[in-house]
């Protein structure tokens, strides 16, 4: 199967503009002071964003923390596009994860990734959820800044469990070290977590919450840093 980078068209996703709905979105901000705040097992580290359109939201963190699913939640509860990107990814590329790694290793792999962060960072009013290793190359830091990035976090352990009961985990991603399993899950969120805490403006723990329930905060969050963003206005 071919795989190389295609810039697709939008492609069916929400976008306001597009949809000729904008009355139906609400206005929706993130500008708050930035702080340091624990509630509960959520670190909030905010960042002054812009007030005037759809900030996009973006979900980082390891496979396994539940991206794709609390992405696809929130995007509903926000009335918001929402996209995982590794599928997107596949969609440009016409092949699976696997596949590209097959082809060029993980360099091919990156380069479309990061051609996935150009195109996607550019649309309008998203929820993003994005592969785990988006954070590694410091071009695609520097995109995720136009959007409120939460870093979605779990044990090792608790990753294992439920990347292993995957089926499809096997047959889209190669493993990323000889280690596989355990061992290579906390070798590279190891080296992983101190880019994920700079990218991240919250830390969420995954643990014990059912998606519905860390959309459904999230969401709550949101709309409260939006009030006291307005209220300063």
């Amino acid at each position: 199967m071919l795989c190389q980078l295609v810039n697709l068209p939008y492609g069916g996703l929400p976008n306001r503009r597009q949809a000729g709905r904008e009355q139906d979105w609400e206005d929706f901000s993130c500008g708050v002071p930035r702080q340091n705040a624990w509630l509960g097992k959520v670190s909030v580290r905010d960042r002054a964003k812009g007030e005037d359109e759809f900030m996009h939201v973006y979900l980082i963190g390891y496979r396994g923390t539940g991206k794709t699913t609390v992405g696809r939640e929130l995007a509903e509860r926000l009335r918001a596009g929402a996209v995982d990107a590794d599928q997107w990814l596949e969609a440009a590329a016409g092949c699976s994860i696997r596949e590209l790694f097959a082809a060029g290793g993980e360099q091919l792999f990156r380069d479309h990734e990061s051609e996935a962060v150009r195109v996607l960072t550019a649309r309008d009013g998203l929820v993003v959820a994005w592969g785990g290793g988006v954070i590694l190359r410091p071009e695609n830091r520097v995109a995720l800044r136009n959007g409120f990035t939460v870093w979605l976090r779990a044990t090792p352990a608790t990753l294992w469990k439920r990347i292993a009961g995957d089926p499809s985990t096997g047959e889209r991603r190669p493993n990323l070290t000889a280690a596989g399993g355990l061992e290579e899950i906390e070798q590279v969120l190891a080296a992983r977590t101190p880019l994920y805490a700079a990218a991240a403006d919250w830390e969420i723990d995954t643990e014990r919450a059912a998606p519905a329930e860390l959309a459904a905060f999230l969401a709550a969050r949101l709309a409260d840093s939006a009030t006291a963003a307005g209220g300063r206005e």
